[in-house]
């Protein structure tokens, strides 16, 4: 995911050469999905927020085991993975937790694993009193309390200002922060943009749910930006699984985008947004790949809807390729810095501090009474929007690649996009890599030669919807046919009606795009089933069968839906279910083999098993009593070990 990184001087415009469009707007979000997925486990502090604690964890004891089963997979986990967290693991790290005061900072010799962490302006003379050791008085909410200004790097080159006035905003929070370039500004939006613009956005965004290494992200994203009159996208590469599909700017967002610029002075032309639910949806610590980043802008972070707290961190000096001769052990400790990110903020992230600290946002699993009324606003929910300017693009099919991460720097010279796992997708594993942990990234030695590589994995995608019955059909045939996939899922807004949004959504390899439970199940045994390339035909008698058979499971579940409901007890009458399964029943025992349609597992086979496990889970097996060839049909399936796989009764492979 991107850090946010807020820089006080904003950088002259950027350089549009190799940009097809005269503006191209970048979509970079301080939060992003170049994070983990699973859950981190927390260290509760006094005031909610998490802690660094002093002694790390060892090396690599959040990596993945990913190696066996690719080449690039020796890569990915260093590529994708910030250092480990020590503050996710306080169950093994109890060292002391040490925070200093405004004075402190100015001191030429810091404390390993220092947080600078500001107090409120009711706390500020409470803490005049106190000595650095000290700590810091407690508010009555603790995550009131707001990044203090740090130290800026004396060496550190400013870009040119174009935009004099965004230095001077008197709404300019939270400054200085990281390595001086970046800084919190509140009220960046106008009153008449801003009135009611949590539930437009809430309404107006296709969410989707969105998969890393085979799980999925701990909140609801989507992708927009702007698209050229050719058809032309910006493309902002990082170490995941597929980003949902980059959709135009729409309305909301675009005008979020034109308030946000005044800010940064240079344009933006890609935004990743995402709706963290609650405080338990979270994004883990990691900086912004800056590969497709255009040198010398800012990444722009705005919040929406209730206050979260914004962790960065130094990076581990033991893991950084770009430092030496590192001996002493206090030197591996690293500095915090936590800024409060209320509503209506924008956090101007600049790449110096992308390159030095890594950022996050952490689960608050705290009660409400703990919390303050801006955290507990919007009942809990937030939205941000990471807006980048990107100087990298694809062309409208996707297929062609150029601009400054790219080899070929115009459209007319661009390059044919690789896909999968070949040797240029692993370099470019190792310099993401490289990039995530060293704090002097040299850009032009791990970039500069370009890279066309657009999906690493180049897996299937499976996209699934509110059925969970459907979902489970579809899931089912993927791991009978040994199908690695990944997975998201598709969210409507609350405006949006459309069926076609609801539908489950399978988008294979090549990018051929099967929509609608029975489009999926038909493309997925034509291409990987009984029907795929190279397979014996099917006699066109037992064709007709297995079809006929299927449209029928496919119609049984609107009947076991549809079934009434007793008013008293709440349950389903299964009178006119016991018929249907009688003549299921009747199947079984006029065909020679096991399966519904014949001596192979099929079409049918997969439509129908689902129906009879939601049966079962929810009236019992008496229900199958009377159906003896179904109810053993229904236990010997279930025995299968991908059917398993899909239950959760043994551990998944998918990618």
């Amino acid at each position: 995911m991107t850090s946010l990184r807020l820089a006080s001087n904003p950088p002259s415009p950027a350089s549009t050469s190799t940009q097809p469009q005269p503006k191209a707007l970048s979509t970079s979000a301080a939060e992003h999905h170049d994070s983990e997925v699973s859950p981190e486990p927390k260290a509760t502090e006094s005031n909610g927020v998490n802690q660094i604690k002093s002694t790390e964890a060892p090396d690599g004891i959040h990596e993945p085991n990913t190696a066996k089963d690719s080449p690039i997979k020796a890569v990915v986990a260093d590529a994708i993975k910030a250092e480990p967290d020590s503050a996710l693991l306080d169950h093994t790290s109890k060292g002391k937790e040490e925070s200093i005061n405004t004075d402190s900072q100015h001191n030429t010799t810091q404390k390993p694993d220092q947080v600078i962490e500001p107090s409120s302006p009711a706390e500020a003379s409470q803490k005049e009193e106190q000595t650095t050791a000290s700590p810091p008085a407690q508010a009555t909410s603790k995550h009131e309390a707001q990044t203090m200004k740090a130290q800026p790097d004396k060496t550190q080159e400013i870009p040119e200002m174009n935009n004099p006035a965004a230095i001077h905003d008197a709404n300019l929070q939270q400054e200085g922060l990281c390595e001086g370039d970046t800084d919190i500004i509140e009220n960046v939006l106008p009153e008449l943009l801003l009135e009611g613009i949590f539930d437009k956005l809430r309404g107006e965004v296709q969410w989707q749910r969105m998969s890393h290494q085979g799980g999925q992200v701990p909140r609801l994203v989507a992708v927009q930006g702007e698209i050229g009159p050719d058809g032309s996208i910006p493309v902002y590469r990082h170490p995941s699984d597929e980003s949902p599909p980059l959709l135009s700017f729409s309305p909301t967002v675009l005008a979020i985008k034109n308030e946000t610029e005044k800010r940064l002075g240079h344009s933006l032309n890609h935004v990743l947004i995402q709706y963290y639910r609650d405080g338990n949806d979270y994004i883990s610590e990691h900086s912004d790949k800056t590969l497709d980043i255009v040198k010398g802008s800012y990444i722009a972070n705005v919040s929406l809807g209730a206050e979260r707290t914004m962790t960065f961190r130094t990076k581990r000096r033991d893991k950084d390729p770009s430092q030496e001769d590192i001996t002493s052990p206090t030197t591996s400790k690293r500095v915090i810095q936590r800024a409060r990110l209320p509503h209506n903020s924008l956090c101007r992230l600049g790449l110096k501090s992308n390159m030095k600290w890594l950022h996050a946002i952490r689960q608050d699993k705290r009660s409400k009474k703990e919390k303050s009324t801006a955290e507990l606003a919007y009942e809990g929910g937030r939205i941000s929007l990471t807006f980048r300017q990107i100087g990298t693009f694809l062309n409208r099919e996707e297929t062609l690649i150029w601009g400054q991460g790219a080899k070929a720097k115009t459209p007319e010279d661009a390059h044919t996009v690789i896909n999968g796992q070949s040797t240029e997708a692993i370099e470019l594993l190792k310099a993401f890599g490289t990039e995530n942990h060293s704090s002097e990234f040299d850009w032009d030695a791990n970039y500069g030669k370009g890279f066309d590589v657009l999906h690493m994995s180049n897996a299937p995608r499976l996209f699934t919807c509110s059925d969970p019955t459907i979902n489970m059909r579809i899931a089912l045939m993927l791991a009978e046919f040994g199908v690695n996939y990944a997975k998201g899922s598709i969210t409507a807004g609350s405006v949006a009606t459309n069926s076609e949004n609801l539908s489950v959504k399978f988008v294979d390899k090549d990018k051929s795009t099967a929509q609608g439970d029975l489009a999926v199940m038909s493309y997925i045994d034509a291409r990987y089933g009984l029907g795929r390339p190279g397979s014996t035909p099917q006699a066109p008698k037992e064709l007709a069968i297995r079809l006929t058979r299927f449209q029928r499971a496919m119609a049984l579940l609107d009947i076991w839906k549809n079934l009434p409901k007793e008013a008293k007890s709440g349950k389903r009458d299964l009178k006119s279910l016991k018929q249907e399964l009688e003549v299921w029943d009747g199947f079984l025992a006029e065909d020679n083999g096991p399966y519904i349609a014949g001596m192979e597992l099929a079409l049918p086979d997969f439509a129908l098993w689902p129906i009879l496990h939601n049966v079962v889970e929810e009236t019992g097996a008496e229900t199958l009593r009377d159906q003896k060839r179904l109810r053993e049909y229904y236990e010997k399936i279930g025995e299968r070990s991908s059917f398993k796989k899909v239950l959760g009764k043994q551990p998944q492979q998918q990618s």
